[in-house]
């Protein structure tokens, strides 16, 4: 996948950033490191006069970045942002010259947020360049981005909730990942940018996502239940105990009581290490809440310290 090549500096790093501009040449967006909206503050510029002026001006304090509700101050890698200020002779409040801003190519085309909800996109939306909060248009057939999803989504195992802006040149054929440019990705879905402008997007946005859960909620349901009725056998070695032949009897006592088709099977002991291998056949469920059962002291007085499950 193809992605812009950009780096963070600090503000006391001056001399880096203009070498890296040179290398990477213009026009480069600018932005928070940190950034709250996903890909909202970023400012193209195309020459060194325009990037010192953003600098300056991103430099200054911005009273929203730093409210008690700002989601930044639970992200480690903005840690920066709490650091102290610093005020101008003319009283104008500064940010430390350790806050970090990034620096990145500019990739000119259609930007389009992918909505990743369960690994499946639920919604695609356009916003040409140089448009406000409301630009956002809801594209049609948003599958036709799912193999740059799961694209990202394999570079990320175990993210399948998220949110993902590419660049493209049109957005009206079919996109793979070799005719697209990835931007940024973010965990969270950033919906509060998309959703408050329009109703009638928000609803269909809303919709789409609800529709994904229920989907998902009812295939989740159907796979739980086929595993935890598939039948299992579990070779188990009780460790930690003062007495085998105490916890022996009690465990058969326990398992005298229960009535869910589980088979108990002794094996070897060792009680000089305090040690019983045993073999438990059954459901997962049933094996899994009789081990629960003997872990947690329910129904024996000689607990084992652990229970190692092969």
């Amino acid at each position: 996948m193809k992605v812009p090549e950009g780096a963070t500096f600090s503000y006391e790093s001056k001399l880096e950033v203009v070498k890296y501009i040179r290398r990477i040449g213009y026009p480069v967006v600018i932005k928070e490191a940190m950034a709250q909206e996903l890909g909202e503050r970023g400012v193209v510029v195309n020459n060194a006069q325009e990037f010192d002026a953003v600098i300056k001006r991103l430099r200054v304090v911005d009273e929203r970045m730093f409210s008690p509700q700002a989601d930044y101050k639970n992200s480690a890698y903005a840690i920066t942002g709490l650091l102290p200020t610093v005020t101008t002779e003319d009283g104008i409040e500064l940010k430390n010259e350790k806050h970090r801003f990034l620096v990145e190519q500019h990739v000119p085309g259609n930007k389009v947020r992918l909505i990743v909800v369960h690994g499946s996109v639920v919604c695609a939306l356009s916003k040409p360049e140089n448009t406000g909060y409301d630009g956002y248009n809801l594209l049609k057939m948003p599958h036709r981005y799912q193999r740059v999803a799961e694209k990202v989504m394999d570079a990320l195992p175990g993210v399948r909730t998220l949110c993902i802006d590419i660049v493209v040149d049109n957005t009206a054929g079919d996109v793979s990942e070799q005719q697209c440019c990835i931007v940024e990705v973010s965990e969270r879905l950033h919906l509060h940018n998309v959703l408050f402008p329009s109703a009638r997007l928000a609803k269909k946005i809303a919709s789409s996502i609800v529709e994904n859960e229920v989907s998902y909620v009812k295939f989740a349901a159907q796979k739980n239940m086929a595993f935890f009725n598939r039948s299992v056998t579990t070779p188990c070695k009780a460790k930690g105990l003062v007495d085998c032949d105490k916890f022996k009897e009690e465990v058969d006592k326990f398992y005298s009581t229960k009535n869910s088709g589980l088979v108990l099977e002794w094996q070897a002991s060792d009680a000089i290490k305090g040690q019983m291998d045993f073999i438990l056949k059954g459901g997962t469920s049933e094996v899994s809440s009789f081990l629960n059962s003997l872990s947690c002291g329910h129904g024996v007085s000689v607990r084992p310290m652990s229970i190692d499950v092969f």
